[in-house]
């Protein structure tokens, strides 16, 4: 007698992408306390939040993207102004400095990027090893969840 699997709904299917492509697409809210000061925040916050899933945000998280939001906008608009001032200036005796403007945006930027790792939203590039160890995880995850349907099925616990 042939022994029939359960049947498992696939995630690759026309309807799974749509139903995840619709999460993905549903604005979230700011946290309470919050205000866009302008329209590029709310383009940037719209950018930001499809980094995770809805559901995968929490409160504090919202906040820190908050703060990472405003300082893109600061960035951008220091950036603008150190493009007009000029990278380099003069000061007194004829001698060229460097723009202060210069330490604020860096500064900036490490503000965020440290903000950005805590949020675990960064690019990891796709290497060979990478890819592989997230192949070895994915494995590994599927057959503890096989071994834990199988258990079920065969009535031990463990």
């Amino acid at each position: 007698m042939a022994r029939h699997a359960t049947r498992r709904d696939r995630s690759d299917t026309p309807q799974r992408k749509a139903a995840l492509l619709a999460m993905m697409q549903e604005s979230i809210a700011l946290p309470t306390g919050c205000a866009f000061a302008s329209d590029e925040e709310k383009t940037l916050w719209a950018i930001y939040t499809q980094a995770r899933v809805p559901d995968d945000w929490r409160c504090l998280d919202l906040l820190n993207l908050f703060k990472v939001v405003q300082m893109e906008t600061q960035i951008r608009e220091q950036s603008r102004l150190l493009e007009v001032e000029g990278y380099m200036q003069g000061a007194a005796g004829g001698k060229l400095v460097k723009n202060p403007r210069l330490g604020v945006v860096r500064s900036l930027q490490m503000l965020q990027l440290q903000l950005l790792r805590v949020l675990k939203i960064h690019a990891i590039p796709d290497t060979p090893s990478n890819m592989a160890s997230r192949a070895r995880d994915a494995s590994r995850l599927s057959s503890a969840a096989k071994q834990e349907d199988d258990n079920l099925l065969s009535g031990r616990t463990v």
